[in-house]
């Protein structure tokens, strides 16, 4: 395959991330769409046991998958034109596979809300794990639309999982008044309808296939991915099973909304991911796959420092827009938020650099840092949230994704000469910061006039670390580029383009 047809251009890469952002957060998250009406709806007590509920879902739905999806983005091309088949034939064995642990699942979820939850029920727990359940099914089916390069399939099967999920939502919990209940029941009989609708829609591609899939060489590689995707989980949820036992619940609301309003930085960074993963799987070329994603990440790392940093700035007011409905305030979920931005800048930089991993069946090592990434963080949890509650549990989030991120750029750099740029991720951090403790005196008191501030240092970051001014030869004026080489190039078009003009 040639580099011509592999290489993913700046346009296509925003627009390819656009729709894939969209769809992650719309099928991970009606969680996170709906948190203006979960903040009306529920008390905060209610929020929190919430949150303690989806981490079960993450749990379940991670584990059950077994790495599957890995499989698919890995083997999918191997298998030419029996690649429908192949997921089809995964789908189907993943299903049947996973019946047996979700029944033990199901019963150390019964023995956690019988003996050791204060404030769940057995049967809240039960549809946990069920809607976790079903929704592994749906990830292998979202990363055929993926490898297939379907961004436009891929945002239509999510978005009408995520209307599913909404109408439901508001049905069972403003219509009949379930609560948590009908929060969870709504994701549960979601997941259930478009795991029947997935395994038609792959059916209908391809049958399945009983000897197609190397059952070898499939466990080879997505047993190893199973472990660090646990621990990932354990990253993000560990901390909800902690604060219940030491907080209360209405501190582990505020909590839940600040942690899901940050994340939704990571959830963007996993759809850029998408958007050069096929090219990076499809092409055989060593060469070519390194200087591509060196060239690829640091237009990754400064769209995502640079979401980052809007989020932090903005923070205030966006948990206020999203608790206009609420008779709530939420004061501390805007310290969490900002605290935790900036682990998700650390689990995004995390995501961006695990790709050649993964293609190279080194997930072991991507374990390695994982696991002791999780151990870390239950750790802090351990010590800091009894002493400082929800605001440790926070920084242990930030100190754990920036420990795993650090440790796996020094992997990269030591096990691939890929050519990436570590001064311009130093000068988009540095700058970050410095803008982001500017912006802290500038209280959203202030109105308008707040804001326009702080627009104002958003421009004065995107000035700083985009745009490169140069004396032109001759001392004939200066001239101005952007420092980001795909976007350098499509400028230095357009400027040719208006020269002529």
């Amino acid at each position: 395959m040639s580099e011509k047809r592999s290489a993913i251009y700046p346009s296509q890469f925003f627009r390819s991330s656009l729709i894939y952002a969209i769809g992650d957060l719309l099928t991970k998250g009606a969680r996170i769409v709906l948190i203006p009406y979960y903040m009306a709806c529920l008390s905060k007590q209610e929020i929190g046991q919430w949150s303690v509920l989806q981490a079960i879902i993450i749990a379940t739905w991670t584990l059950l998958a077994f790495g599957f999806g890995a499989a698919i983005q890995r083997f999918y091309h191997d298998h030419d034109e029996d690649g429908d088949a192949f997921a089809t034939s995964l789908w189907f064995a993943r299903l049947g596979l996973s019946t047996l642990p979700a029944i033990i699942m199901a019963v150390a979820g019964y023995i956690y809300a019988d003996q050791f939850s204060e404030t769940l029920t057995v049967p809240l727990v039960m549809m946990a794990v069920a809607a976790g359940y079903f929704r592994a099914s749906l990830n292998v089916t979202e990363q055929w639309f993926i490898i297939r390069q379907q961004p436009a399939a891929y945002r239509v099967f999510t978005f009408c999982q995520f209307l599913t999920t909404t109408l439901l939502t508001i049905l069972f919990i403003t219509g009949m008044g379930w609560g948590v209940a009908g929060a969870i029941g709504a994701e549960l009989v979601s997941c259930l309808v478009w795991t029947i609708v997935s395994g038609c829609l792959l059916t209908r591609r391809a049958r399945p296939r009983r000897n197609l899939i190397r059952w070898k060489e499939v466990f080879f590689y997505c047993l190893p991915a199973l472990p660090h995707m646990f621990f990932m989980w354990g990253m993000s949820g560990v901390d909800r099973l902690i604060l219940e036992q030491q907080v209360s619940s209405s501190d582990l609301g505020e909590y839940q909304i600040g942690y899901l309003l940050a994340s939704v930085v990571s959830i963007g960074a996993m759809a850029m991911r998408s958007a050069w993963l096929p090219s990076f799987f499809k092409d055989t070329n060593t060469v070519t796959q390194r200087a591509q994603f060196g060239k690829t990440s640091t237009l990754f790392f400064y769209v995502v420092i640079l979401s980052a940093l809007c989020t932090f700035v903005f923070a205030e007011e966006i948990v206020s827009i999203f608790a206009l409905a609420s008779a709530n305030r939420f004061d501390r979920a805007v310290d969490i938020l900002r605290v935790v931005v900036a682990g998700n800048l650390g689990l995004s930089i995390f995501i961006g650099f695990n790709q050649p991993l993964f293609y190279e069946r080194r997930i072991g090592v991507l374990a390695s840092i994982s696991g002791a990434g999780l151990l870390l963080n239950l750790l802090l949890n351990l010590i800091l949230i009894p002493r400082i509650g929800i605001i440790g549990a926070a920084i242990a989030t930030v100190v754990t994704y920036l420990a795993i991120a650090v440790s796996l750029m020094i992997v990269i750099r030591n096990l691939y000469q890929v050519r990436w740029e570590p001064g311009k991720l130093i000068s988009f951090v540095g700058v970050a910061c410095v803008i982001g403790m500017v912006s802290l005196w500038v209280s959203s008191g202030f109105g308008l006039l707040g804001m326009g501030l702080k627009s104002l240092l958003l421009l004065v970051y995107v000035i700083t670390t985009l745009v490169e001014f140069k004396a032109n030869a001759g001392g004939q004026g200066w001239s101005w580029h952007l420092r980001i080489e795909g976007l350098s190039g499509r400028l230095g078009r357009l400027q040719n383009m208006n020269r002529k003009a």
